[in-house]
């Protein structure tokens, strides 16, 4: 409820004005009087009064230096003024200086109450915003580790951002990670342990390892971790005090400082989990350019099964015997089915020449990885034919190529023209079409693609590409067909159900890494997509699995 102050050195005027307020119907709570600026001030700073009501003159001081004191130290107070015809110049002023409003004596009942209404409106309005606010950031703090450890998920996963974006992201988070900084991954590996059979909930151990971790590594090290879609802990460490690339003697003091804080994170891990935990350590990397390269490494060691027995520490650089043939560029972030949805050509085109350098180079096997690059991209145009309603056999008939069995006997440079050819195609339907898609729209198909996870409101996307939201919502449906929010929640639903069915990250997590801060909302908007709720979606996938 609002209490409100009536402030007049003439006693009779003030509580004539306070018998005047219908306190019930504008939810009033409690109506005070002063006689004195001096009063007046004393009661606000006992009272949490919302609005005041004072004479613009009076003896002792005039109601302009009352407003601004009152505007210096409760500047969200509201102030009325009461006032003659004769000081009507006097109340203008009044306003300049932030007064809400103004009351010609002598005051009439309707007038009043419209007029204390609306500040009361103005009052509520300003406070449920400050409490909307709040709210949301008490929302973000109390997610804040997902949203770290999504961070980090997208940086192993090699999703590339702009400089100024990542630097605004380490910042909010508080994370002392730089360009160039140098940094050690680790990958903590739970094997087979004592008691490890009886463990109902994976989770809990998860938990006690990372903070068992946090607490080693955070004496020298500034410590950020997340669980990668395998469900293994990785942790990224940067030597305390230490900004920049590291010197040699440097790099020697930190490898052996992570060591040494590995074996105690081994042992603490046995003695207190009881879970016996193989380390994967990469060697010193440049932060972010180097970081999905260290955690690739220790995932090819992995991969290798090349650990001495008994061994919980592996070095992945010395683990690692040769170069593997996997083609990380073809499957990092962003993927080919989401660049074929915007729409993004040139990119598709900059993957698969990348991909297809490296399946051409001396020490690559050409065969296996030009098939694996035909065969990827493959999948992808299927998708993107059928969700149109068309056939791969038909468009393929206008630009005959590669079956999967002969893809093997194709070279890299025959591939990439025939890849050309295919997107060339389909560069020409897109101009062909009404007008095709602008450039705007592709740019903000490719910005919430990579975006998922953010508070993605229209008035941000209109920004990113300067147009009026109205504009923006209006030219979008008539361009693709389908609204902009309808696009945003399917692909944030397409990517949660994806989650579902290939980790096992909780049910809030993956509705955090998908844009919805409301697990229960999350729920809803899955529901109604699929007909099933998150959790009956995956259990449904691993019986049918």
């Amino acid at each position: 409820m609002i209490h409100v102050m009536i402030v007049d050195d003439e006693a009779q005027i003030a509580h004539g004005i306070a018998a005047l307020l219908p306190c019930e119907e504008l939810g009033i709570g409690a109506v005070h009087v002063a006689y004195s600026a001096e009063e007046a001030l004393r009661k606000l700073a006992d009272s949490p009064i919302g609005i005041v009501l004072t004479d613009i003159r009076m003896p002792d001081c005039d109601g302009i230096s009352l407003l601004k004191a009152i505007k210096e130290r409760w500047k969200r107070t509201k102030v009325i003024m009461l006032t003659g015809y004769a000081d009507f110049d006097y109340a203008k002023e009044a306003l300049q200086g932030q007064a809400t409003d103004y009351l010609l004596k002598p005051v009439r009942k309707d007038t009043l109450e419209k007029t204390v209404g609306q500040a009361i409106e103005q009052l509520r309005g300003e406070w449920e915003e400050i409490a909307s606010a709040e709210r949301a950031m008490r929302t973000l703090r109390t997610y804040e580790p997902e949203l770290k450890a999504k961070h980090l998920n997208d940086l192993i996963a090699g999703l590339r951002m702009a400089e100024s974006e990542l630097a605004e992201k380490l910042a909010w988070f508080g994370l002392p990670y730089g360009k160039g900084d140098g940094c050690i991954l680790l990958l903590a590996r739970t094997e087979h342990s004592e008691g490890a059979e009886d463990r109902e909930d994976a989770a809990l151990l998860a938990y006690g390892l990372e903070n068992i971790a946090e607490e080693t590594f955070s004496d020298d090290f500034h410590f950020w971790r997340c669980r990668d879609a395998h469900g293994q802990l990785v942790f990224l460490v940067k030597p305390v005090g230490r900004a920049g690339s590291l010197l040699p003697e440097g790099e020697k003091s930190a490898i052996r400082d992570a060591e040494r804080c590995a074996v105690l994170f081994h042992k603490h891990a046995e003695q207190f989990l009881k879970a016996n935990v193989t380390l994967y350590m990469s060697g010193i990397g440049e932060f972010p350019s180097e970081v999905p390269d260290m955690y690739e490494r220790t995932l090819s060691a992995i991969r290798d099964g090349s650990s001495p027995q008994g061994q919980f520490l592996i070095k992945a650089d010395e683990a690692r015997t040769a170069e593997p043939g996997y083609l990380r560029c073809l499957h990092e972030p962003p993927l080919l089915r989401h660049l074929f949805e915007i729409g993004d050509w040139d990119a598709i085109g900059d993957k698969m020449n990348r991909a297809l350098e490296y399946a051409d180079a001396p020490d690559g096997s050409k065969t296996e990885q030009s098939a694996e690059v035909y065969l990827t991209f493959a999948a992808a145009l299927c998708t993107h034919l059928h969700k149109r309603g068309r056939r791969l056999t038909e468009f393929l008939g206008r630009v005959p190529g590669p079956s999967p069995d002969s893809a093997f006997l194709w070279t890299p440079v025959r591939l990439k023209s025939w890849i050309s050819e295919i997107l060339d195609l389909l560069r020409k339907e897109g101009d062909e079409r009404a007008g095709g898609r602008s450039d705007a729209i592709v740019r903000l198909q490719q910005f919430i693609a990579e975006r998922l996870a953010e508070d993605l409101s229209l008035q941000r996307m209109a920004d990113y590409i300067y147009m009026h939201p109205t504009h923006l919502s209006k030219i979008y449906k008539k361009e693709t067909g389908e609204g902009i929010s309808e696009y945003l929640t399917r692909l944030r639903m397409e990517r949660a159900a994806q989650l579902l069915g290939s980790t096992d990250v909780k049910i809030y997590e993956i509705g955090c890494m998908t844009g919805y801060m409301n697990a229960n909302y999350f729920i809803k908007v899955f529901r109604r997509q699929f007909g099933a709720t998150p959790q009956e979606y995956r259990e449904r996938l691993r019986r049918d699995s």
